[in-house]
């Protein structure tokens, strides 16, 4: 399970996006303003390729941004990996 608990944070998110990787799954936390309104982006894709090299689709959900949308997007996460578990297991690295 994805737990991101002392590794992201409101101001590290302010300032970049989050990326990492879980088991064949990949994923990207990132700030979007629209209509004037800060809001999480959480984006998730098939491995190994890193964001900008794939070709993958990239599934996407929004969550506040807050503490409690952090949360929100990681518990999204781990849900779309038990429900798709089967594709990322299909992942092979180098």
């Amino acid at each position: 399970m994805i737990s991101l608990k002392g590794w992201i944070s409101i101001p590290f998110l302010k300032k970049s996006d989050f990326k990492g990787s879980y088991c064949g799954m990949r994923y990207r936390l990132s700030k979007i303003t629209k209509e004037q309104k800060d809001q999480i982006q959480a984006e998730i894709w098939k491995g190994p390729k890193a964001y900008d090299q794939t070709e993958e689709e990239k599934e996407t959900e929004m969550f506040p941004f807050s503490k409690e949308g952090i949360e929100q997007a990681v518990e999204w996460m781990n849900r779309k990996y038990e429900e798709k578990k089967k594709i990322w297991d299909q992942v092979k690295y180098c």
